[in-house]
């Protein structure tokens, strides 16, 4: 034992070095390909961002004035530098393309977003961009909110336009942004391979991806281990890093001012050396574990059944599956395993007892909010109005009747409370022709839906209220009693975004926080459900991350943003 010791010894010492030296070359070689991979991705998105700077038709956009006045032309020009940037060939790993430039209103499609200058005013890479003057800059790792509920780490590529026409004038600027995620997954596969750890550093060694999210940002140097290390390629470094002995090695990628530093720990490097010392342990050890063996073999019997039941307890509570002891004897063992099949059957009860309350409770506060309406009676009043119209061939009212008809009959649905979006927007068009016929055309209405989105299933009757609300509080409110609706639905990644945009009279912050919070809610005498009804049932159907965003400013009008999944759901 003593012999075989000091020579496994030896050889574990002498062999470790051999490897720790192979290995760091190994893992250099790994580096470099890493490194090509990310200077590929980067060139791509370079090529994306001169494409966008160098191209004459979206500086000629960039360049008109856009004002709310000329909304529908704004719209054409913004459609068409969306085009233009989806036929560049960029990969797929481009989350968003923003361009900021001086405009009232924003724009945004799958990928590209049109923004104003103020927002650009407040991204963290705005003084540095500005300091290049036209050359790209890749920003750090930072955050970035897309809404309320979603954000989104991101590395950006920024740069500034400026008019080729006046040099000393500057269009905007443009940023092609990755998820850190997606840079990482360069990282991972490799990860795999060398049995550590890579990050992706900038030249004042700030993480820009790693796999633990919350050292991304941080400085390398705020690690233990990397107080004192210099980010440097031509050496490799052993160290304690994170409370573990490790092989630190750097690839500098001088193009993009970036290192990518692997963290190797020492233990997976001699890993076969240890296979050794484990085998000379295993021969220590042999003779103990034949006599265990014996022991075991005798106190079986004895014991298995105990083993078979805390196993049984342990299945049911990570496992919960119909699991049941068989028991095989008539013992004071045997009773206790009896009663237990008999308690775990009964809970299994009492939980699908519980479970269909509260699905039944749900069910009933849903038709509860949803019987605050009830149009048969009306429908079926407007149908017999109809026929008298017809009879004293009073067109006018013949006409007003027929469209609170389709109205009602609409609402109804066949008695279903999940439609397709083209149905709903059926239903809030027929509405809103009702209510230019009562206020005599001084309401106008434009829809900008995305075909895409009629497929896709929602609740009846969430637009109407909401539309009867932009009239009666924000239009009817105005001097002049007349304005305009757009109505605006898009997919954004699978969130459908439904937005009703009114230029009526607007509300300050604090009655719009009052909304959002449900302290107060539209008026009840209008007929509508109430905006915090319509978040009840959205949130009922579709789950608590999802409801009702409102912006408005006074006498600017009212943006309200219904959101939920896009899901497809059967008629029954």
């Amino acid at each position: 034992m003593i012999v075989m010791s000091s020579l496994g010894i030896i050889y574990y010492w002498k062999s470790t070095q051999i490897m720790q030296e192979e290995k760091a070359k190994n893992i250099q070689n790994t580096l470099s390909r890493v490194a090509i991979d990310v200077v590929n991705l980067t060139d791509s998105i370079r090529q994306v961002s001169d494409s966008i700077s160098a191209n004459p038709n979206i500086r000629e956009y960039l360049r008109r004035p856009v004002t709310d006045d000329d909304f529908q032309q704004s719209m054409e020009d913004f459609r068409k530098i969306n085009d233009i940037i989806q036929s560049f060939p960029y990969k797929q790993e481009v989350f968003k393309i923003r361009i900021f430039f001086d405009t009232p209103i924003f724009y945004s499609s799958n990928k590209v977003n049109l923004l104003g200058m103020e927002q650009a005013a407040s991204a963290p890479w705005y003084k540095d961009v500005n300091d290049r003057n036209g050359k790209i800059v890749w920003t750090s790792t930072y955050p970035y909110k897309f809404y309320h509920a979603w954000q989104e780490n991101i590395i950006s590529c920024v740069r500034v336009l400026n008019d080729l026409k006046q040099l000393d004038k500057r269009l905007g600027y443009v940023s092609i942004d990755l998820k850190e995620r997606d840079i990482f997954k360069i990282l991972e596969a490799t990860e795999e391979v060398v049995n550590g750890r890579l990050f992706i550093v900038n030249g004042s060694g700030a993480i820009l991806s790693n796999r633990d999210s919350a050292l991304t940002g941080k400085s390398i140097y705020t690690m233990k281990g990397f107080e004192h290390l210099s980010l440097d390629e031509k050496n490799f470094v052993r160290t304690d890093v994170m409370g573990k002995n490790s092989l630190v090695q750097v690839k500098n990628i001088e193009s993009l001012d970036m290192n990518i530093v692997s963290i190797i720990s020492m233990e997976s490097i001699s890993e076969k050396n240890v296979i050794i010392m484990k085998f000379l342990l295993q021969s220590f050890a042999l003779i103990l574990l034949v006599s265990i063996l014996l022991a075991v073999l005798l106190s079986k019997n004895v014991t298995g059944r105990v083993l078979q039941l805390i196993e049984y307890v342990r299945r049911v509570d990570i496992e919960d599956d119909d699991y049941e002891l068989k028991v095989e004897h008539n013992d004071e063992l045997s009773s206790l395993m009896i009663s237990f099949n008999k308690m775990v059957a009964r809970n299994r009860t009492l939980i699908k007892e519980v479970y269909q309350e509260k699905v039944s409770k749900k069910e009933a506060e849903l038709r509860a909010l949803q019987a605050q309406i009830n149009p048969h009676f009306l429908y079926n009043t407007m149908d017999t109005i109809n026929w008298m119209a017809l009879k004293y061939k009073a067109r006018d009212i013949m006409h007003m009747t027929q469209l609170l008809s389709r109205f009602y009959r609409l609402s109804l649905n066949g008695g279903r409370d999940i439609v397709h979006i083209e149905d709903e927007i059926e239903h809030i068009k027929t509405y809103i022709d009702i209510q230019k016929n009562r206020f005599e055309d001084d309401i106008e209405a434009y829809f900008d839906i995305c075909p895409e989105l009629y497929r896709y299933s929602t609740i009846k009757l969430l637009l109407q209220p909401i539309v009867e609300n932009a009239i009666f509080h924000g239009i009817q409110k105005k001097p002049d009693q007349k304005g305009v609706i757009r109505i605006i639905g898009f997919k954004d990644d699978q969130i459908i975004k439904l937005r009703i945009i009114d230029d009526g009279a607007g509300m300050d912050r604090e009655t719009v926080a009052k909304l959002e919070a449900g302290l107060i809610e539209a008026d009840n005498h209008s007929g509508s459900y109430g905006l915090k009804n319509i978040t009840q049932r959205i949130k009922l159907y579709f789950g608590e991350e999802y409801g009702i965003k409102i912006d408005s400013e006074p006498e600017k009008g009212t943006c309200v943003e219904l959101f939920f999944p896009a899901v497809i759901y059967k008629d029954s």
